[in-house]
Order: C-alpha cells, then sequence, then structure tokens
C-alpha cells in the first residue's frame, strides 16, 4: 500500500498545533478606525499600487517596510508599533476593530531589535528586515513556509551536481531556489528565511542578547548577502519551475482539508477529481487576474511615458530642433502601452492536457517515488565553445538593436525620441513576458517549442535580457512612488489619524445627547 511523503505529513500535523495570531489579545482596547477614515485611505493604497506595479502576495509586506521607513528614517519617531497598527487597519490590510492595541508591545520588540543594530548595518536594510518578520508574526503560522520546507527536503536529494561543489552551498543554493519557484519570494523576504536558518533563536532573542551578538550578525548578513548574489540558486530555480506547481497544488489540498488531507490524498480518484475542479477555477481566475494586471501595467507605463515626455522630449524638440516632431512624440506615447496590452491579452487559457500533467506530478510528490533527477552542470567557463556562443549572442543583440535604430532612423526618429523608444521597449517587452509568465504559472514545461518560435525567442532575447537588466537596475526610479512616499503620503496620513480622531469626537458627542 502507498504511504504519503513523511515531509507531507510532517506539515499536516503540524496544522494541529499552529499557534493562534497576536493580534487579539486580551484587552479590550482594539484599533477602530472610522469607516470613512478606512475607504480613504484602503483608496490610497490601491492608486499607489497602480503606479507601484508588485506581486499581490507582497503588497501588506511592502506597506509595513514602507510605514516603518516613512516613520523612522522620514518622521524620525522610534516608538512606530501602535502607529504601524492602526495604519495598516486604515489602508485595510488588517480588519478593523478586531485588533488589540496591547498586540502593538509585540511589534514594537521586533523593530527595537533591529534599531539595536542600525551603527553596524544599514538601517533600510534593518527595516526591510523587520518588516518581513512583521508579516510572519502578524500571522504567526505560516503554511506557506512549512510548505516550502516540504519541498526542500523532498528535492534536495534529487538536485545532483555533476561537479564538485561545497555542500553547504549547495544546500543554502536549494533552499533559496525552493522559495523563488514555490513562493515567488523576492530577495528582501528571502532574506529573512536564511537569517532564520542561521539565527534559528531571533525570535526569543531579548534587545540585551542582540547587542552583545551584533558583530557575529553583520558577518552573516555579508554571507546571505553574498548566497542570494551565487547564479547558481537562479539555475536550480528555472529547473524547479514543474516541481513548485505540483507543491503548490498539495499546498492546497492541505488548505482545504487540513486534518483530513492524509485521507484524501490516499484517495487517488477523488484526488484527481478535486485537483481538475479547481484547476478548471484557476485557470479562469488566473486569466481574468491576468487581465486586471494588464490595465494596471499600461496605466503604469501610460503615465511614466508622459512625464518623460514632457521633462525630456518635448524640450529638446524645442530647444535643439525648433519644432514640435509630433510623430515620434506621438508614437513614443501610444507604441509601448499598446504592445504591451497586446502582449497580455494574447493569453489563453489552460486545459485538461495541462491538468493530467500537474496530477501525475503531485502523486510522485505525494509519494515521494518516481522523482526524475535534476542534474546541474558547472558553469563552461571560458571555453572555446562559449566564447563562440557569447560572439553570436552579441551578434544578435548588434543586429536586433542595429534593426531597430536603422528602423527608427528611416521614420524620422530624433536622438532622444529613439532613446526612450529603445528603453520603453525593453522595458515593456520585459513587462509583458512578466505578465504571461506569471498567467501561465500553472502551465508544466514541455520540450515542444516550434521552430518559428525558437527563432522568434532568439531574436527578442536580447531586447527582453535588456528590460530585465534595465528593471533590476532601475526599479527604485519612479517618479510617481517619490512624489506618493515622500511628498503626499506624510501629510495625507496626518489628515487621516486627524479626520479619524475628529469622526469619533462627534460620535461621542452625539451619544451624550441620548
Amino acid at each position: 500500500m502507498d504511504t504519503i511523503s513523511p515531509f507531507i505529513e510532517e506539515v499536516i500535523n503540524s496544522l494541529q498545533t499552529a499557534p493562534k495570531s497576536p493580534l487579539n489579545g486580551d484587552s479590550d482596547a482594539v484599533i477602530e478606525v472610522n469607516k470613512l477614515t478606512m475607504k480613504a485611505g484602503a483608496l490610497y493604497e490601491k492608486v499607489r499600487y497602480m503606479v507601484d506595479y508588485r506581486e499581490e502576495n507582497t503588497l501588506r509586506r511592502s506597506a509595513i517596510e514602507r510605514i516603518l521607513k516613512r516613520k523612522i528614517i522620514l518622521e524620525s519617531k522610534t516608538d512606530v508599533g501602535l502607529l504601524l497598527l492602526q495604519e495598516l487597519v486604515s489602508g485595510g490590510y488588517l480588519t478593523n476593530a478586531s485588533v488589540g492595541e496591547e498586540s502593538a508591545h509585540g511589534l514594537q520588540h521586533i523593530v527595537d531589535k533591529y534599531l539595536s543594530l542600525q551603527t553596524t548595518v544599514a538601517l533600510p536594510f534593518l527595516l526591510s528586515m523587520a518588516a518581513t518578520e512583521i508579516e510572519l508574526h502578524l500571522s504567526p503560522f505560516s503554511l506557506e513556509n512549512a510548505i516550502a520546507e516540504a519541498f526542500y527536503q523532498t528535492i534536495h536529494k534529487s538536485i545532483r551536481p555533476t561537479y564538485d561543489i561545497p555542500q553547504a552551498e549547495l544546500d543554502a543554493q536549494i533552499y533559496i531556489a525552493c522559495r523563488r519557484s514555490l513562493l515567488k519570494k523576492d530577495n528582501e523576504s528571502l532574506v529573512f528565511a536564511l537569517w532564520l536558518r542561521y539565527v534559528p533563536e531571533w525570535k526569543n532573542l531579548s534587545i540585551a542578547e542582540v547587542d552583545a551578538n551584533r558583530d557575529n550578525y553583520t558577518d552573516i548578513i555579508q554571507k546571505i548577502y553574498n548566497e542570494l548574489k551565487n547564479p547558481l540558486g537562479w539555475n536550480i530555480t528555472a529547473r524547479l519551475r514543474n516541481q513548485a506547481i505540483y507543491f503548490t497544488l498539495i499546498k492546497e489540498v492541505i488548505e482545504k482539508f487540513g486534518g483530513q488531507s492524509t485521507q484524501t490524498f490516499l484517495d487517488q480518484n477523488y484526488l484527481k477529481e478535486y485537483i481538475s475542479s479547481y484547476l478548471d477555477l484557476r485557470y479562469q481566475n488566473e486569466f481574468e487576474r491576468t487581465k486586471r494586471s494588464s490595465i494596471r501595467a499600461v496605466i503604469y507605463v501610460f503615465f511614466t511615458k508622459m512625464i518623460l515626455a514632457v521633462v525630456s522630449e518635448i524640450p529638446y524638440d524645442l530647444a535643439v530642433l525648433q519644432r514640435l516632431d509630433l510623430f515620434p512624440l506621438i508614437t513614443n506615447l501610444l507604441f509601448h502601452p499598446i504592445l504591451l496590452l497586446i502582449m497580455t491579452r494574447t493569453i489563453k487559457p489552460l486545459g485538461k492536457e495541462n491538468t493530467d500533467r500537474i496530477y501525475a506530478g503531485v502523486v510522485s510528490m505525494v509519494y515521494n517515488r518516481d522523482i526524475p533527477p535534476i542534474k546541474l552542470k558547472p558553469d563552461r567557463g571560458a571555453t572555446f565553445l562559449s566564447i563562440l556562443f557569447s560572439l553570436f549572442y552579441l551578434g544578435i543583440f548588434f543586429l536586433s538593436f542595429g534593426l531597430l535604430l536603422w528602423i527608427l532612423l528611416v521614420i524620422g526618429f530624433n536622438f532622444v525620441s529613439i532613446l526612450l523608444f529603445l528603453f520603453f521597449l525593453t522595458f515593456v517587452s520585459y513587462f509583458g513576458l512578466r505578465i504571461r509568465y506569471n498567467a501561465k504559472k500553472w502551465k508544466i514545461e514541455v520540450s515542444d517549442e516550434t521552430t518559428l518560435g525558437l527563432l522568434w525567442s532568439i531574436f527578442t532575447l536580447p531586447i527582453v535580457r535588456t528590460g530585465r537588466w534595465l528593471s533590476a537596475t532601475f526599479s527604485s526610479i519612479n517618479i510617481f512612488v517619490f512624489v506618493l512616499d515622500f511628498i503626499i503620503e506624510t501629510p495625507f496620513q496626518l489628515i487621516l489619524r486627524t479626520s479619524d480622531l475628529f469622526l469619533n469626537f462627534l460620535k461621542e458627542k452625539r451619544e451624550e445627547l441620548y
């Protein structure tokens, strides 16, 4: 008789001992925000993330980090626990009138631990780590983390390098790859996950204990930084796409059936039926979500281009060319949003063939059998073939951009308009490709690429890779986000807080009449 993998059984058993949320507490004092204030705060958050594109699963953590940096760095406040909870409630990240005020003490202790390290580590980096820990503190039992650990334990033995590599380095890179592929975690969240691997007692430390080990912590942070830069982690991540999908379904089953998940996994007929119905719904939901994401992305690109046109292209035309060159200006304004819309609106939902592949993969993981090995090949280094391939890629790079440059010159683009066109073409190409990738996150990869598709990929690869580099390099440069965070948000939050206090004051005065 088949038996369930012990790693998955451990996840199911952990549901019985899951800690309760620390937010409610025993106090009658809860954080309550006026409904009008809460609607205004939630609307602001939606507007902000419309112009600062992020994955939905990172929004609350990003909001926590943003609030901490504004309160501590800009407003020079250190007693921020209660203020943080109030803003999370007003922004719709926590349920109104359900969070006890005393729970702010736990958040404040987390912040204080990181502030005690600011003499040796950059404060923004520390606040980013604090935001991740606070996010986990708000939801003390994370099924995601439990599944990620089971994923790591299951896959670890299947990763087989064909060259010598230190075991500690391999373990760390597999761990990073499992979380990147399964949880889609950004580096900020990965930093804290690795931190807990090296400092497992961190959550229970006092401020004095943190102070006593400050120098050791600095070395650990540098070690984590180096591990995240290691390209081996990305290499393994790319190889775990299908396995991550299987474990995502395993997580869904455990989340749905809880302690009864063991029986569900053992009844393979019912398991197949459930996975099929679940995926049919997910395919459609992802399709709809992609359409919403595409609209957000198009709005972001359009308004960013409008700003750049006003501050660079139009002044250049008037000052240097002594005329307003409308054709390049209009093309630069409309072409890239339309291209992005086409790239993201031509995605089709997945079907039964993909569902069958997923079910087969889930069964192999649940019973920990028939898991194909993943062989890691060494970097070619400076061999003749690697040099030849690099030269070939360089030739494609110049061919792709050279052809685009020639076309733009032929149709009358000037120097500035060409720069803007190429910049946004690379950026939008990568942006659109990422949305398409996310839309097909349930698609099992198979080696069936057509010749035409391969040729198109070869031609567009330099453009997309350049867009990826630009996105990573300039991800922090966002005019709208700068204006919102440093000019609008502080007075806006002050107005919200004052309005909420005033509305509560009026409510109390009205109640005195009865």
